[in-house]
Formats: structure tokens, sequence, C-alpha cells
């Protein structure tokens, strides 16, 4: 039975801990110790680090580090509901003072040593388990991994294809644009799910729908899913600003909003979450959006009466929010574009009362 991800993480610290047993027994003084002292130390914290990032990078993408997790190291979290995460922050402060505690107790151990005889062989064996412990840790793999699968752009002008979108129509049609955050097709297997989403299913049936959607490298979070669905590109650094400050959001990238705008539509964003979480107020302001509304600005306006929780507003507030600005977009002579996106997988019971013309 192949073990698991845990499983080597688990055995990778054993074999760290073993690597310190001999570390502890062979510590002396000298140039030759101090410099092992210092690399044991240096080491010690890197491990620590590494093994800790990854099993809380894995806890949320599954798969250790990707994309998502150096792009919002990247960006950086404002705006995260970091309070329901606390569990997490608990334990990799612990994880990192226990680590301290042990380097404090090998320098303490260090500075009492009047022993200058090296102890070549106890330090080879520590180094042999350091070894091994870096080896069998999923962190390392995930990570070169990661670092050395490049992603080049080198042929990408052969097959990328520029925007050219021409309206024929007299009256474009105005546009809603819903993304549901953590929703996804199996939640509308009636075998799985029976009666979960039963509007959404009225609505499949008279629409057009897409199966068997694939997802690419740089479009499986949700920052990156809006990039992709709009930019026809991937979140990927190689598109991105080189700079970690970002003062704008794929400037050369021609996306829907774009489009859109430069066909005389008014577009608008809504979210239940801050606006500056992943950069989504960003990227809507340089793409073509003219009003972009997120969870400060619905507490200024009063929206929800401060009925919120630790990322923004809850859905059906957005969902009132939402019937009241296309009410509002529906007595406006040019045409229009909404989109919005949601906190949790949910849905309207009752849609009957909505009148919008698309």
């Amino acid at each position: 039975m192949a073990m698991g991800n845990d499983s080597w993480s688990f055995l990778s610290i054993i074999l760290y801990f073993c690597a310190l047993y001999f570390f502890f027994k062979g510590i002396r003084r000298g140039i030759f110790g101090t410099i092992v002292v210092i690399v044991v130390v240096v080491v010690s914290l890197v491990f620590s680090l590494l093994t800790s990032g990854y099993l809380i990078a894995d806890w949320f993408t599954g798969i250790g580090f990707d994309d998502s997790v150096f792009y919002h190291l990247r960006f950086g979290i404002t705006g995260a509901g970091l309070s329901d995460f606390n569990f997490l922050i608990f334990y990799f402060v612990l994880a990192q003072l226990f680590t301290l505690t042990i380097i404090l107790l090998y320098l303490k151990r260090f500075h009492h040593c009047h022993n200058s005889q090296a102890a070549i062989v106890s330090v080879f064996q520590g180094g042999i388990m350091v070894f091994c412990a870096f080896a069998s840790a999923p962190a390392t793999s995930n990570l070169v991994s990661y670092l050395f699968t490049t992603q080049t752009i080198d042929d990408f002008p052969e097959y990328f294809i520029k925007p050219k979108v021409t309206i024929t129509n007299k009256k474009p049609p105005n546009i809603i644009y819903f993304y549901l955050e953590s929703l996804e097709k199996n939640y509308m297997d009636e075998n799985l799910f029976p009666g979960l989403l039963p509007e959404l299913h009225k609505i499949e049936k008279e629409s057009v729908s897409f199966t068997n959607v694939g997802q690419t490298i740089g479009g499986s979070w949700t920052m990156a899913g809006m990039v992709s669905s709009q930019c026809g590109l991937p979140l990927l650094s190689a598109f991105t600003n080189k700079d970690f400050r970002m003062n704008n959001f794929m400037p050369n990238a021609v996306c829907l909003g774009d489009i859109l705008k430069s066909k005389g539509y008014h577009l608008e964003f809504m979210g239940g979450a801050e606006m500056d979480f992943a950069g989504k107020g960003l990227f809507y302001k340089d793409h073509g959006f003219a009003s972009i509304k997120g969870k400060d600005e619905f507490i200024e306006a009063h929206v929800g009466n401060r009925y919120i929780n630790n990322w923004g507003l809850y859905d059906d507030t957005l969902y009132q929010q939402l019937l009241k600005d296309v009410n509002a977009l529906r007595n406006t002579q040019s045409p229009w574009g909404s989109s919005q996106l949601t906190l949790v997988p949910t849905s309207l019971k009752d849609i009957s009362h909505i009148n919008v013309k698309m």
C-alpha cells in the first residue's frame, strides 16, 4: 500500500530527529565544530519552515505548493478571513517555537562543551540522516518540481490569437456573469446530491451547457479562474508584473471587460469579500469595469447592516444588492454587464420574481 504525503512528511520528521541526535552527540569546539553548529542551525530552520509550509499549503490545495500558494505569497493575503484558519496559524507558530527550543538547547550544549576533538563519525551520520529527511520529504520534491517546471512563453506568439470581436446586433445583449465559489458540476448530479440545485437545473435545460471542461495550470484557484475565463490566459508569473507590489494587473492582456468596454458596455463587478484580496479590484479596474464593490464599499454604504462573516457579506445579502443594481441598470440606454463572485456555493431559492431582460 502506497504511503500518503502525510506519512512521508512524518517519516522525514522522524529522520530529522535522528539527525539531531547524532549532531547533539557530535558537538565539539573548534573551527570544524563551529561550522557544523552554524550549518545545523540554518538547515534546521529551513527544514522546519519548509515542512510546516508544505503541510499548510497541502491543507489548502491538496497538492502542496502550487501556483496559488506562490501567487498569494506574492500578492499578499489582505482581506482573507484569517480567523477561519487560527488553528493552522497556531500549529505553524508552535512548530517554529519547538524548532527554536531545540536550536537553543543545541547552542547551550555547544557553549558548555570543552572537547575540541572532531567527531567526524557522528557528524557524518547526522549528515546522512539530514539527506534522507530532505529526500523523503514531499515538500522537497514538490518544491523542486514546481521551481524547475519552467513557465516558458517562448512559443506564446505562435499560438496566441488576438481577440477581435464584431457586434452585429443593433441592440447588444446585456450580460450577467456569475462566479459561484467552490461550486462544481458534481453538485448537480442528482444521484449524489438530490434536490440541491433545482433552479440551476431549470436554467441548464433552457440554456447552452458546457461539459468536460478542463483545467489548466494557472487556472485552479478563484482569481486564476476569473482571469483565465475572461482573458483566455492562465494566471502565470510569466504574464504578470515582475514586481511584488503590483500597480496594474496584466496590462497587456485583452480581456472580456476590455472588449465589452470598447463596444460601449457599462460594466460592474461585486463580491462579498474585500476587493484587495488576491487583487480582484485591481484586475477589474484595469480591464474595463466602471463600478467595483466589495466588503468595504458595502459596509460604507450600510448594506447588510454589518450582517457579515470573517470574509465579507453573506451571499443572500449580495444577491439582494445585485437585484437592486440590475433593476437600475435596466433603465439605462447603453448595454451593460454585471459580474459577481459569491463566498460560498449557494443559489437563490426563488427567482420567479426577478424580471431581468437579457
